[in-house]
């Protein structure tokens, strides 16, 4: 309760804390440029009068959680993890797409950064148009039902293209003691241009198969798989 009304009452100044925090986190980077990792996180409520509560879909389950949901972000480099400051989104407030811009913006002006990493609900033409002009890297997820260009003048569903593909397409890896067959190629997308694909599956030891296919780009072209 006394961090509480300490947080809420207190006449402490928001921006001069943030800039003490990013001014800690750039020590600790060492001029070392970042990771921005954005992802919202839901928080599960069951009082109706608290502030900004409503029902969220929840990607996990298939269906609705009522609570919180909070859209947040992580600089990292190597083994060093930070987490920025988190926005609270509702009906009420700005879209999530707009808070991941938000924390873009702050982050490459305040932070040394090398790349922006989402997953498919982020990786929408305005994050990544923002990104390029920040001159940031992009990494991510994207739906399986996205049209790509494999070659001039084709646009192709990526499941499509997967459901294409042999096994003689695929190169394996192994990470961390995972298993994963990658299918790799440059393609372009549109209003963003060309940018290095990955389709990846990852095998269940326990299911003896492969996972479902995951749709992975980078605007890095010359990143390896």
């Amino acid at each position: 309760s006394s961090l509480n009304r300490f947080v809420t009452y207190s006449d402490w100044d928001e921006q001069q804390l943030e800039d003490r925090y990013l001014k800690k986190v750039r020590h600790e980077f060492n001029r070392e440029r970042a990771s921005l990792v954005i992802d919202d996180s839901l928080s599960k409520k069951t009082g109706k009068h608290i502030a900004e509560v409503q029902y969220h879909k929840d990607h996990s389950s298939n269906g609705y959680i009522f609570g919180h949901q909070i859209v947040t972000a992580l600089v990292k480099v190597k083994e060093k993890v930070f987490p920025l400051f988190p926005k609270l989104y509702s009906k009420n407030t700005q879209s999530k797409i707009e808070f991941a811009k938000d924390l873009i913006n702050l982050a490459v002006d305040k932070l040394p950064l090398r790349e922006v990493i989402m997953d498919s609900w982020y990786m929408a033409t305005d994050i990544i148009k923002l990104c390029l002009k920040k001159h940031l890297d992009v990494i991510g997820c994207i739906k399986s039902n996205r049209k790509v260009s494999f070659a001039i003048g084709e646009w192709t569903k990526l499941n499509t293209k997967f459901k294409s593909l042999n096994k003689k397409d695929f190169q394996t890896i192994i990470i961390d003691d995972n298993t994963y067959r990658i299918y790799e190629q440059i393609v372009r997308i549109k209003h963003i241009g060309f940018v290095k694909l990955l389709i990846s599956q990852e095998w269940m030891i326990a299911d003896k198969k492969w996972s479902r296919p995951f749709y992975l780009i980078s605007t890095n072209t010359t990143k390896s798989a």
